[in-house]
């Protein structure tokens, strides 16, 4: 746990901070925005750092930055003992599970790799994850927007004319798909009456059933 030491103090030096009420609105908003990352990459890294002690380093070719990892077993639906590749050099972090590259944290297959060769996986952590990174943000000058009665309105505008070729015409859409084999109808089968089992009407329509009926 002495890895995930630095999120901790840093987190409750700033809850101290926000509680006394020692900062001001622009230092409070970076602060909150910081910590919810802090957060969320915390979550990340408890998680995957408990799957990659069960990973297993197979095969490595250090000076190219390539790393086979194996996957551990699951312990209730044997899923895993798949091959992960890795490759980390100057320019690349990439993982085949792709986990790395999606969220910015090292995925537990790069955990496996750093507890093998006792690197810190934390120097891997994205740099948007990091408070100065949100500071750079709110550093800038923010202009306050006036009401809009104080609104300065221009006096030449270009004027925008609606293009009659793009208006939708009457009726139903024609459609330019290709048809085939899909937008055949089966034809229906044809009728047969049920007093005569003649085709082409039914019992209701049958002249038959009509001259056998009796006068009302």
């Amino acid at each position: 746990m002495t890895r995930y030491a630095y999120f901790s103090i840093d987190m409750l030096a700033l809850y101290r901070r926000l509680t006394i009420g020692i900062m001001d609105g622009h230092e409070r908003i970076v602060i909150i925005d910081s910590v919810y990352a802090m957060l969320y990459a915390l979550q990340k890294i408890l998680k995957w750092s408990v799957r990659s002690s069960k990973h297993e380093v197979q095969s490595y070719d250090r000076s190219e930055g390539i790393f086979h990892v194996k996957t551990g077993r699951h312990e209730l639906n044997s899923k895993g003992g798949n091959i992960q590749i890795l490759r980390l050099s100057a320019s690349e972090r990439y993982c085949s599970f792709s986990k790395w590259q999606a969220f910015g944290i090292p995925c537990s297959h790069f955990m496996a790799v750093c507890s093998r060769f006792n690197m810190n996986y934390e120097d891997f952590v994205e740099d948007y994850y990091k408070i100065s990174t949100y500071a750079a943000c709110y550093a800038p000058q923010f202009q306050p927007v006036p009401h809009e009665d104080y609104w300065i309105t221009p006096t030449s505008m270009p004027v925008l004319l609606p293009d009659p070729s793009l208006l939708r015409k009457s009726g139903r859409p024609k459609t330019s798909r290709y048809h085939n084999e899909m937008d055949w109808t089966e034809q229906s089968a044809q009728q047969r009456c049920s007093f005569c089992s003649q085709l082409g009407h039914n019992r209701r329509s049958c002249t038959l059933l009509r001259r056998q009926a009796p006068d009302s």
